[in-house]
């Protein structure tokens, strides 16, 4: 079975939630006592990118729960437009510290050295693809999800805007179609909510939702999500490992 760190992933949904480093050690703590899954470290939104900073930020963190370093790019909804050089810098560095990174599929020039020296380092390696106008044809997407999975993806992870209930249901059979290669799909936008509940029942082995302000389009607060989850999934939360923080 597929590990990020201490847990164990497609045993149900797992949740997670973006943290910058505006995040209170108070909030950690409470998080950490309600039962967050895993913190996603977005870097691309720290007030700054020196090693120093990154790294204690990361164990500060990872303390608490299993960690995914993403430097997400302005051009797929993030805050990064700096040379791809200093990412993947700043990508090596933090390696040790976390329990997998994400990278986008769209980042030729450094995707192989990611993928190669996250696997040296037995760390995940989520590649995403995000798509904030539409949502892809079916064949399309296929065709994103063997790319990753060609590129050395343990997680492909899809996100797509949702203009329409069309657009909800072919992503549903995408998730459906590619549920054995590890897959994440999300909905993006107001219609796409829905996504970030039930698709994990299709196939979808993370969620993302929100602490204290949408990192994107139709993420739905924490708790709210939580509680959602632990109404319509049985398993969700049932097998707790005894330790959930650390790599």
């Amino acid at each position: 079975m597929l590990r990020l760190g201490p847990l164990p992933l497609g045993n149900g949904p797992r949740i997670v939630v973006g943290f910058s480093d505006t995040a209170s050690d108070i909030l950690l703590k409470e998080t950490d006592k309600n039962g967050l899954d895993i913190a996603e470290l977005r870097i691309d939104q720290y007030a700054s990118f020196t090693a120093g900073h990154v790294l204690q930020e990361a164990r500060r963190v990872g303390h608490y729960f299993p960690t995914i370093a993403t430097i997400r790019l302005k051009r797929e909804g993030g805050n990064w437009d700096l040379p791809e050089a200093k990412r993947w810098t700043l990508l090596k560095k933090i390696l040790p510290e976390v329990c997998a990174v994400d990278i986008e599929l769209s980042a030729e020039s450094i995707l192989p050295d990611v993928v190669e020296s996250a696997h040296a380092a037995q760390k995940l390696v989520l590649i995403s693809h995000h798509n904030f106008d539409q949502t892809p044809a079916l064949t399309e997407l296929n065709k994103i999800a063997e790319r990753a999975k060609s590129s050395g993806a343990d997680i492909v992870k899809v996100a797509a805007f949702a203009r329409n209930q069309g657009d909800i249901l072919t992503l549903a059979e995408f998730t459906l179609a590619n549920r054995a290669k590890n897959l994440v799909t999300i909905a993006m936008g107001p219609l796409g909510m829905i996504s970030r509940v039930f698709f994990p029942a299709l196939g979808s082995i993370l969620t993302y939702a929100y602490l204290e302000r949408p990192m994107a389009p139709g993420q739905i607060d924490y708790v709210e999500t939580f509680n959602w989850l632990k109404r319509f999934y049985p398993e969700f939360h049932q097998e707790k490992p005894e330790k959930r923080a650390g790599c």
